[in-house]
């Protein structure tokens, strides 16, 4: 099993403007999401604020231009922070960030506070 915390992200070359994130049933816990955030000649990854909260059977959304310090054009990739215990989990992709898009990344939350995991599920509209 690869360990999603620190493989390094894909770059997927589409524009979004939002990202989604279904709590599965029983993954037993909440979290937070947050953006991860580059400029594209920058290596070091910074972190938004938290946004919404998600509990199980929820879906959450982060509306990108929420987000304090991230600018369109900048390199973006969700990250939840489990909110009992410490684990937090980055996708393992990244895309660009153009306020007016209208595409969602769309990601399915698993696991338990202890292995916690984000699936990518695709892009939509």
């Amino acid at each position: 099993m690869t360990n999603e915390l620190f493989a390094e992200p894909v770059f997927v070359d589409q524009e979004i403007s939002t990202f989604s994130c279904y709590a599965k049933t029983g993954i037993g816990y909440a979290f937070w999401m947050r953006i991860d955030f580059r400029k594209p000649r920058e290596l070091s990854w910074h972190r938004s604020d938290r946004g919404q909260s998600v509990t199980v059977w929820f879906t959450g959304d982060y509306d990108i231009s929420k987000a304090t310090g991230i600018e369109e054009g900048d390199y973006v990739r969700l990250n939840i922070e489990v909110k009992v215990g410490s684990n937090n989990v980055k996708a393992g992709q990244y895309f660009i960030y153009k306020k007016d898009a209208g595409k969602t990344a769309h990601y399915e939350a698993s696991g338990s506070v202890r292995d916690a995991a984000v699936t990518y599920k695709g892009i939509k509209p």
